[in-house]
């Protein structure tokens, strides 16, 4: 319910000042584009195949104003500095895991839901620090 993507059948659910249960569809998408990242456990999930690294960050920006600098920025703090130009679905799982959160943290979200994110990275990136 949290992420938007379920109503509340029941009672008010408030994120950030807002009864996101009283918003209407377009309100709704709008606040989870712009306010509250995921990170799903299958990394695919979170991104689109045929577009490349940065093209996926850049399009988690579409809620806000679009950032190159920070998506440039997001990508080398995951360690796909080098891979903005390969396509999502040519990465491995554990890139792809690492393009996922550089997506989930595109627009500085308030709220960021992550199921198990480091799933698939091998131990040195899962330990890794990243923060937006």
């Amino acid at each position: 319910m949290l992420a938007g993507l379920v109503r509340p059948s029941a009672g008010r659910l408030w994120f950030n000042g807002t009864d996101m249960g009283r918003l209407d569809q377009r309100k709704l998408d709008r606040l989870r584009a712009s306010r509250i990242g995921m990170v799903l456990q299958n990394p695919a999930r979170n991104l689109i195949g045929y577009l490349s690294a940065a093209q996926n960050v850049a399009f988690a920006q579409r809620a806000v104003r679009r950032d190159r600098r920070r998506a440039a920025e997001l990508l080398r703090r995951v360690g796909l500095g080098e891979a903005g130009d390969r396509p999502a679905g040519r990465m491995s799982g554990g890139e792809q895991q690492r393009l996922a959160v550089a997506v989930a943290l595109a627009n500085r979200p308030r709220l960021l839901l992550a199921d198990e994110p480091t799933s698939q990275l091998d131990e040195e990136s899962g330990g890794r620090g990243w923060s937006s």
